[in-house]
C-alpha cells in the first residue's frame, strides 16, 4: 500500500495503474486516494477499500464483488458504468461527495443508477451478515486478526442488518457454541482457536458458511424461507 501510494504521487500519469499490471484482489487498500485515473476493468474483489477516495476516475466494468467499503468516497466526476459491485453486502457506507449513504437500500439504488447494472435479485441473508459483522470485529475484512479480546457493550453496539436476529442473540450463538468464550471478569469476550476461528475467518474473508455456522444462522433466522446464504 505505501508503495502503491509512492507510485502515484511520482507518477501522475492517468494509466500508470494499468500499465504496471498490478493486482488489487484481496488486497489491503484501506485509506489510498485514487485522484484521476484510468481503472476501467480493474478488479477490486474482496479487497478493503475502506476510508478510500476515488475522485474524476474511469472505473468503467471495474469489477468490486465481495469488496470491502466503508466511509469509502466517490467524488468529482467517476464513471461507473457497468461496474460489478454483486449484492454489495460488504459496502457498510460510501460518501457520495459529502452525502453519507449508510443504507443499504440508498446504496444499491445510488450504485444501480450509476453502474446502468440492476441489483441482483438474490439477497444474502440478513441474519448471516449480522453474524459476520460480529465477527468482523475480531478480524479484518482480508481475514487477518485485528484483536482478541472485545467488551460485551463493543459487541453488541453498531450496525443492525434490517430482518437480522438481534446481535444479542448471535453473541448468545457464538458463546454457546464456542466460536467466542466469556464474559470474563471484565466482561470481555475472546474468540475462538484452531477449526473454529477457520471458520469464522471464512465467514468474514470470503462470505463462506460452514454447516455448523449455519445450523446457528437458521436458528435465529426471522425471515421465512431463508436459504441463509451470503451473495458476493
Amino acid at each position: 500500500k505505501v508503495l502503491l501510494s509512492l507510485l502515484m504521487l511520482a507518477r501522475p500519469g492517468r494509466d500508470v495503474i494499468k500499465r504496471t499490471q498490478l493486482t488489487f484482489e484481496s488486497r489491503n487498500l484501506a485509506g489510498l486516494r485514487f485522484m484521476n485515473r484510468d481503472l476501467s476493468g480493474v478488479s477490486f474483489r474482496q479487497s478493503d477499500l475502506s476510508h478510500g477516495v476515488f475522485r474524476d476516475c474511469d472505473l468503467r466494468g471495474a469489477l468490486f464483488e465481495g469488496t470491502f467499503l466503508h466511509r469509502t468516497r466517490f467524488e468529482g466526476d467517476n464513471d461507473l458504468r457497468d461496474a460489478r459491485f454483486g449484492d454489495s453486502s460488504r459496502a457498510f457506507s460510501i460518501f457520495v461527495g459529502s452525502k453519507l449513504l449508510d443504507d443499504p437500500g440508498q446504496i444499491k439504488e445510488w450504485l444501480a443508477a450509476r453502474t446502468g447494472r440492476p441489483v441482483p435479485t438474490a439477497e444474502s441473508c440478513p441474519t448471516a451478515l449480522q453474524l459476520r459483522y460480529l465477527f468482523g470485529k475480531y478480524i479484518t475484512p482480508l481475514g487477518t486478526p485485528k484483536r482478541d479480546y472485545l467488551k460485551h457493550d463493543a459487541l453488541v453496539a453498531g450496525r443492525q442488518y434490517p430482518g437480522a436476529a438481534r446481535p444479542e442473540a448471535c453473541l448468545d450463538e457464538a458463546v454457546s457454541e464456542g466460536y467466542l468464550t466469556g464474559p470474563d471478569f471484565r466482561n470481555r469476550f475472546r474468540r475462538a482457536e484452531g477449526d473454529k476461528y477457520a471458520e469464522m475467518v471464512r465467514l468474514v474473508r470470503d462470505g463462506s458458511i460452514s454447516d455448523h455456522l449455519g445450523q446457528i444462522i437458521s436458528r435465529v433466522c426471522q425471515r421465512r424461507a431463508c436459504l441463509h446464504e451470503i451473495h458476493a
